[in-house]
């Protein structure tokens, strides 16, 4: 399995971990908005899997990131997100 497919199940798989680990319900939402939106900017740079993920994407990434009218504390907690994926 490849493509959105693919990471809509390893984000359904992250947010499933979350709950295990008793996250509350608001952390969990807001980490998988963050995960689905970095998906969302991998599979429009013709990303399919995670492997094919370069040092370079996570740049351009956080570039998008920050360029956009979000607080540091938001941008912070999108890093956040990641990390934990």
């Amino acid at each position: 399995m490849q493509g959105r497919a693919y990471f809509t199940e390893l984000k359904e798989g992250f947010t499933e971990w979350l709950e295990r680990l008793g996250y509350a319900k608001n952390t969990i939402y807001h980490h998988a908005r963050s995960i689905r939106q970095f998906m969302g900017f991998i599979t429009s740079k013709g990303i399919i899997k995670l492997e094919d993920i370069t040092g370079e994407i996570i740049l351009a990434y956080q570039e998008n990131t920050e360029n956009q009218p979000i607080s540091a504390k938001t941008f912070q907690h999108r890093l956040g997100s990641h990390r934990h994926f």
